[in-house]
């Protein structure tokens, strides 16, 4: 007995397919799925839906499950959208070769 729970009881055919459920469709499917997407969009816009996943999956727990939305919740989705996009914004580039001819001559 394991804390008070048969060795039968542990482990069942339900969790054999959830395994499997969560090993095929949330794994190998979800992979092959996104490296297919991220040849046909620029790595911006896959930063930016990388950096949603957390958003959503708050989301989904807020909604459909028992977790409620408190100002933490928020304020930490927030910063981490906020993060992704200005890391992800488009900056001007600077070529250190010209500055540094520039002030040669």
């Amino acid at each position: 007995m394991i804390f008070g729970v048969s060795r039968s009881q542990i482990f069942t055919w339900v969790h054999l397919v959830i395994i499997l459920y969560m090993g095929i469709f949330a794994t190998t499917i979800a992979n092959i799925t996104q490296t297919f997407g991220q040849k046909y969009i620029s790595s911006t816009r896959t930063a930016i839906i990388f950096a949603s996943e957390p958003l959503f999956a708050a989301f989904f727990a807020i909604v459909f499950g028992p977790d409620i939305l408190t100002w933490q919740i928020a304020v930490g989705g927030a910063l981490i959208l906020g993060g992704t996009l200005t890391s992800t914004s488009k900056k001007e580039s600077i070529d250190i070769t010209q500055v540094h001819q520039k002030d040669a001559s």
